[in-house]
């Protein structure tokens, strides 16, 4: 797709992501939405990018309701509730200088494949402005959220670490803990959008390591839809996905192609089922839908778990909590790469004969991909034999810097 990725439109604020993109997919939207949430992460540019946002629907039609700093769960979970469209100005777990839009249904999932594709029309070839839209300031939205969330779990009284990535998650994350049980120890909590994920957060997992002494903690990306858990030491997503199973005994589980070979095994011995998706939370959703399976996610952090109908990254804390003492899976080693290259890259016959030539050696999983929030190919390789996997990635590797520079 021209403006989608995996989550969404995401790009550099000012280049790839203007106010009168927004505006247009704001109004592109609006075919689909009668009213519709627009919340934001704490970027610098998120409140200018909103309102162009609100002012595109407002212009098609749509009711838009500004949410102000709110985490991307919550704005799901308001759609849902409410029966109206999402939008968030956010781009997760990207640097400040990144903004994007990420989209709910009034059913609180991500957008479907086609709806995407409709709004991306829309944007190259706008619909009518008819007007008659409102823009109006909706102030109940993190309480609401809050109050579901705390509705939902309740944990020992225990201190806890919460590393907020000077994001959305610090409006409700204390909030949220302490009203379920427990008592926080707040890092990284003010709502500083110029230091958003700036070693902090889901992508530094370690900041909260190094400053937990031991202590159970957890690191939110930007917008809260993604966690990473640390009990002394991080835990890898896909032993934090393996103990949610453990907690939640669901009747099965979706995760993507990404997820280690260990899980599955894991699951498998415990009679659990195991489905892959394509990367990307929406896949996950759907899934899980189509399958009627309670829990999914992903190696970096993203976990859906019924009644949440997308990421939530407290939700998963929460849950996660709700244990505290996790066990740890033996992974298959595995090895990952990104690399910022084209996509013309992955079609070009010599990068195609070594990747075939590497699947052939490697006796274990091999995937490339173009990342679907930054111009990256992405490199997964996994497999017993360690020795194995470095040889066939520095090999890609070395192909496909070679192909880059010649185009």
């Amino acid at each position: 797709m021209k403006y989608f990725g995996t989550d969404g439109i995401r790009g550099i604020y000012g280049r790839d992501l203007t106010e009168r993109l927004a505006y247009r997919a704001g109004l592109a939207a609006s075919r689909f939405f009668v009213k519709c949430f627009v919340g934001t992460d704490t970027r610098t540019s998120g409140e200018s990018l909103a309102a162009a946002v609100a002012e595109g629907l407002a212009q098609g039609g749509c009711d838009a309701m500004l949410t102000g700093v709110i985490p991307t769960p919550a704005v799901s979970f308001l759609a849902e509730k409410h029966g109206a469209g999402g939008i968030v100005v956010s781009a997760s777990h990207n640097p400040p200088c990144y903004n994007g839009l990420k989209f709910f249904s009034p059913a609180g999932y991500k957008l479907t494949a086609y709806v995407e594709s409709s709004i991306e029309e829309c944007i190259d070839k706008p619909p009518p402005r008819v007007g008659g839209g409102s823009i109006t300031v909706y102030n109940s939205g993190r309480d609401e959220y809050v109050s579901h969330l705390v509705g939902l779990c309740k944990i020992e009284r225990r201190r806890i670490a919460l590393d907020c990535a000077y994001g959305a998650a610090a409006t409700v994350a204390r909030d949220v803990f302490e009203g379920c049980g427990a008592s926080v120890e707040m890092y990284a909590d003010s709502l500083d959008g110029e230091k958003i994920n700036c070693g902090v957060g889901a992508l530094y997992p370690q900041f909260v390591v190094e400053r937990a002494a031991g202590k159970l903690g957890f690191s939110f990306d930007g917008d809260a839809d993604r966690v990473v858990a640390v009990d002394g030491e991080v835990l890898d997503g896909d032993s934090t996905l393996f103990n949610l199973a453990l907690i939640l005994a669901p009747k099965g589980v979706v995760g993507t192609i990404m997820n280690n070979m260990a899980l599955e095994r894991a699951l498998a011995e415990r009679g659990i089922p195991f489905i892959r998706t394509a990367v990307g939370d929406k896949h996950i959703g759907e899934a899980m839908r189509r399958h009627r399976f309670s829990l999914g996610g992903e190696q970096s952090g993203h976990y859906i778990i019924s009644p949440a109908v997308s990421g939530d990254g407290l939700f998963a804390a929460l849950v996660l909590a709700s244990r505290g003492n996790f066990e740890r899976l033996d992974l298959v080693p595995q090895v990952e790469i990104s690399v910022p290259a084209s996509a013309s890259v992955l079609t070009d016959p010599r990068f195609v004969a070594a990747k075939t030539s590497c699947e052939a050696s490697l006796h274990g999983r091999l995937i490339v991909r173009m990342s679907g929030t930054e111009p990256k190919i992405r490199i997964m390789a996994e497999s017993e034999n360690e020795s194995m996997l470095h040889s066939v990635t520095d090999k890609l590797l070395d192909t496909i810097l070679s192909i880059e520079k010649e185009i």
